[in-house]
């Protein structure tokens, strides 16, 4: 394996490799958006008509429905970082691939 700093990229280089991380996190941050709103509201939904369904106003428990929905969007989009980070890994951008290197390790 042979290292290559950024930098000493030719410039097509270099923007090929922004557009790989651009257009996949442009995609994660869809994916977790519509996830998010997905779960979320799915969520929200099924605790109002369940407390509907008892007798319970669920305007009275607003403030709960809306703190576990966005629990579980931010859930998502935490869900959502860890997938786009092992998609860069694994990602080949041109001729390039992200790789991680030890501390100290010599990387030749």
């Amino acid at each position: 394996m042979t290292t290559s700093n950024f930098s000493d990229l030719t410039c097509l280089t270099r923007i090929g490799i922004c557009w790989g991380f651009l257009w996949r996190g442009l995609v994660a941050t869809l994916g977790s958006t519509l996830a998010g709103g997905i779960v979320g509201g799915g969520a929200g939904l099924l605790l109002s008509i369940t407390f509907r369904l008892t007798g319970w106003c669920a305007c009275d428990y607003l403030p709960i429905i809306s703190v576990l929905g966005t629990a579980l969007g931010i859930l998502c989009g935490l869900f959502a970082f860890y997938l786009y980070v092992g998609w860069i890994l694994r990602a080949k951008m041109g001729k390039y691939r992200l790789a991680l290197v030890g501390e100290g390790a010599s990387a030749t």
